[in-house]
This record gives structure tokens, C-alpha cells and sequence, in this order.
């Protein structure tokens, strides 16, 4: 259906990596989203160095999607940042650029509510809200969602980007060494005289990681890219700093106190892990933006219910 002559066009970047288990449900998922009585123009999946049959699930999709697919492959791991600058490569013409990450799954109108945003002129970035799925017998999992709550706490006030970032096609190029795409995107856009929107509304459902090892090494390398980043061009996210977060775990205290043994657990984690990333900054020179997946979240995204205080004063 085409465009109505006042609308914006849009389209999804989806980079991937070993996303056999989600990515196929995702892909029919934005494929069937409209928004103003049109779909997207495309859907541009980056496989980079996938071996896992990410690749086939994307070719069948592509062979009955409402929305034509474009599966690039590549070789090798170049890293997300490396995958996102060649969706874009694919995507000068459109307006609004979604990126979904492709171990998440969207509510039914998150993409429309992100999309709609747009109507502002100022506004040139947009995220929503992730929801971790998973298990509260593991404690990773509980951990996960308590930290969610805090930085929604934190995004309610400062916003910030999330899993599912879409934004104005305005022409940037992302560090490709960077490990907070994110982020990056967040300050290219900024930085060309844009707002940033966080949309509470537009619910992402996402995995926890099962272990804390796994949760410790998530968390240190998106921390870690995070003081990188802020270090490389003084552009800092609202959550880095150490007086926000505590500001946001006590409101959270206030509105939800049922899982206190996982708070207790995830600000002693998150100490620990705050302490080992700028140790590593310091230690180990990042020379790629390439990182080591976390095994435990290539699953199947189940659709969580929303976790922790939706609404806070």
C-alpha cells in the first residue's frame, strides 16, 4: 500500500548473529507492522558470520513476507556497528530507520508507537521499553529484571535508547570498534541538533541471560562500551552515572520491594561489574566491535508481562 503524500517513510535494519531460534518470528512480526496505512519499504537482515541456519530461516521469510527482505551475509564477525553502517548503506531513501535487534520480539504496536513520535520535528531518535523474559528460578533472570526497572525509573526522566532504536536517516557513519551501538546512535543524532524520546509504551520483550556469569559479562562489555564511548567524544548516557543510578534503585525501593534479595544481588553485581569495565578500559584496548555472544539469550523470546513500577512519581 503506498504512502499517504504527508508520511514518512521507514524501514528495519536488523543485524544478527547466530539468531536461528527468534529470528524468524521476528521477521513475520515486522513484515505484517503498517503504520498510516503502510508497511515498511524494507527489512535489511545483516548475518554476520552466522552458522547456526539463521541464514535459511531469513531466505524462507523472505519468500512470503508482505515486506521484501534483504539477507547480506558476511563471513566474518565484524561486530553490530560494522552490520548497522551496512544497513544503512541499503537505506538512503528512507526516512525513518527502526533498528531491531534480533534477539528481541515487539508488543503488537510498539513499532507504531515508536514510528509515531516522529511527528515532532525536533525528535530524532526514539526507544522503548524492554521487558526480560524468562525464568525466576534463575537469579540472573530476577536480577535482569530489577535492573530493567531501575533504568526505566532512569529513562522516564533522562531518555535513552533501548533494543528497539529507531531514528531520523539523517547520514551519520557509526564507530564500527564501538560496543554500544546504542549509544552511538544516540549521540550521531544529538549531536546534528535532535531530542531523544523514550516511549514507556512501546514494550520490547527480551531474554535474560540465565547465569550470572553471563549477566557479568553483558554487563561489562555494554558498561565497559559505554565509558568508551564517553571518553572518545565526552557523550555520556543518562544511566552511566553512579548518583543516577542509586537515585533510580531507591525509587524503584519505594514502588516495588518484592524481590529483594535480587536488588540486593544486582547493586553488588553491578559495583563489581562498574569496577571491572573501567579496569578494563584501562587494561585492554578494544580494537573491534565484535563481542562474545551470550550464549544463554539465543532462545526463543517469550512475551513477558510488565515487570516492576510502570508509572512512577
Amino acid at each position: 500500500m503506498p504512502m499517504t503524500s504527508d508520511a514518512q517513510r521507514y524501514a528495519f535494519a536488523v543485524p544478527c548473529h547466530n539468531e536461528v531460534a527468534n529470528i524468524g518470528a521476528l521477521l513475520k512480526i515486522l513484515s505484517s507492522v503498517t503504520f498510516q496505512g503502510a508497511h515498511a519499504e524494507k527489512i535489511v537482515v545483516v548475518s554476520d558470520a552466522s552458522i547456526d541456519g539463521t541464514d535459511d530461516v531469513v531466505s524462507e521469510a523472505a519468500r512470503t513476507s508482505l515486506v521484501p527482505i534483504q539477507l547480506i551475509t558476511r563471513s566474518r564477525l565484524l561486530g553490530k556497528c560494522s552490520a548497522i553502517n551496512r544497513c544503512l548503506q541499503e537505506l538512503p531513501h528512507v526516512d525513518i530507520i527502526v533498528l531491531v535487534s534480533a534477539d528481541v520480539i515487539p508488543a503488537d504496536d510498539c513499532i507504531a508507537k515508536l514510528l509515531a513520535t516522529f511527528r515532532d520535528p525536533g525528535l530524532g531518535v526514539a526507544g522503548g521499553r524492554p521487558l526480560p523474559s524468562g525464568d525466576d528460578s534463575f537469579w540472573a533472570v530476577r536480577v535482569t529484571k530489577i535492573l530493567w526497572s531501575v533504568h526505566h525509573v532512569i529513562a522516564s526522566d533522562c531518555p535513552k535508547t533501548t533494543e528497539i532504536t529507531a531514528f531520523r536517516n539523517v547520514g551519520f557513519v557509526l564507530n564500527e570498534a564501538s560496543l554500544v551501538d546504542e549509544a552511538e546512535i544516540e549521540h550521531a543524532i544529538v549531536a546534528r541538533g535532535f531530542r531523544v524520546a523514550y516511549v514507556a509504551e512501546a514494550l520490547v520483550h527480551t531474554p535474560s541471560p540465565l547465569t550470572i556469569r553471563d549477566y557479568m559479562k553483558q554487563r561489562i562489555r555494554v558498561t565497559r562500551g559505554h565509558i568508551l564511548l564517553r571518553h572518545r567524544s565526552g557523550f555520556a548516557i543518562s544511566s552511566l552515572s553512579i548518583r543516577t543510578r542509586v537515585k533510580a534503585v531507591l525509587r524503584v525501593v519505594r514502588a516495588d520491594s518484592s524481590d529483594w534479595l535480587a536488588l540486593a544481588l544486582g547493586v553488588i553485581l553491578e559495583m563489581a561489574i562498574y569496577l571491572a569495565a573501567n579496569v578494563q578500559t584501562y587494561t585492554r584496548p578494544v580494537r573491534s566491535g565484535a563481542w562474545e555472544p551470550i550464549k544463554s539469550t539465543k532462545r526463543v523470546v517469550e512475551k513477558a508481562p510488565p515487570g516492576g513500577p510502570l508509572n512512577l512519581t
